[in-house]
């Protein structure tokens, strides 16, 4: 399996990916990133179903705006973690794959502000229903 190509994004342990920086494409490589994280899964899963195992299923969930970043917690024990509104719409977008039956949703923001040339990915806001509700990830 070849990893996927770095994206220079942040992705804290609950892998809502949160930026506040001065740089004008984030949008992009985080939509870059997570197209590049499904298909290198759908690589991965392939190999795991030859093998007889079972097929590892996520679900990403994109939003930017502002958030805190840092270290939290203790002397005991300190934690780099992001939080915030923006990442807490992050999580819930992730959360809102398995209903949907999705692997990536994006957030109006993330959708109204990228702008990859060449990149056919559809952020026109529709979605459609699965067959069965709980082929999602």
């Amino acid at each position: 399996m070849t990893p996927s190509k770095p994206s220079s994004g942040v992705a804290p342990k609950n892998n809502a990916i949160a930026a506040n920086a001065p740089v004008t494409d984030d949008e992009d490589r985080a939509v870059r990133c997570s197209i590049n994280m499904l298909k290198t899964l759908d690589v991965w899963n392939e190999e795991r179903q030859a093998k007889g195992q079972l097929p590892v299923k996520i679900g990403i969930g994109l939003n930017i705006g502002d958030a805190f970043a840092g270290n939290i917690g203790s002397e005991r024990r300190l934690e780099y973690t992001v939080i915030g509104d923006t990442v807490n719409l992050a999580s819930r977008l992730e959360q809102l794959n398995k209903e949907y039956g999705t692997r990536l949703l994006v957030s109006d923001a993330v959708a109204q502000a990228r702008a990859v040339p060449g990149l056919d990915v559809d952020f026109s806001g529709t979605h459609s229903q699965p067959d069965d509700p709980g082929e999602g990830p």
